[in-house]
């Protein structure tokens, strides 16, 4: 299991009045001035590791140490989360997607900054007190299991 360090204080964000300190040391510029600290509810994110609640789920690629390609240091250093809609059944198809489980997140007001992107995207900046694990609704093997346990609602 890779070990991250648990969380080092970086920019802060003046946002609807209330101090925002992030978990990651972003860079000038980041969040973007049109991220929202608004409350994300049935978001996706794609789990690589056991167990679903385990941190490394929910780290930048910066702190993983994975590769950013041609990414911006802002946006590889954010958590990437689709909306639950047609965008996770797309992410589904992308190979490092397909075989992951999915968690879905209802993450509240405050704990932390996001923007959407392309395609259902949304780039997602942890407030450095924010825990994933108190955000997970549930937890499914695929964007199919998803489907049918909404519209059994």
């Amino acid at each position: 299991m890779i070990s991250i360090p648990i969380y080092h204080i970086t920019l802060i964000s003046f946002k609807q009045g209330v101090k925002l300190e992030f978990k990651e040391n972003l860079p000038e510029q980041c969040p973007p001035a049109d991220a929202s600290e608004a409350a994300l509810e049935s978001v996706c994110r794609f789990l690589f590791f056991s167990p679903p609640d385990a941190i490394e789920n929910y780290a930048s690629h910066i702190e993983l140490g994975k590769p950013t390609g041609s990414a911006p240091e802002c946006k590889a250093r954010s958590c990437s989360l689709f909306k639950m809609s047609n965008a996770a059944k797309q992410a589904k198809k992308i190979g490092i997607f397909k075989n992951r489980k999915i968690a879905v997140l209802n993450i509240p007001e405050g704990c932390g900054a996001h923007s959407n992107g392309k395609n259902g995207h949304i780039d997602f900046w942890q407030a450095r007190n924010f825990s994933p694990s108190t955000a997970i609704v549930n937890v499914y093997d695929s964007t199919d299991d998803i489907e049918d346990d909404t519209s059994d609602a």
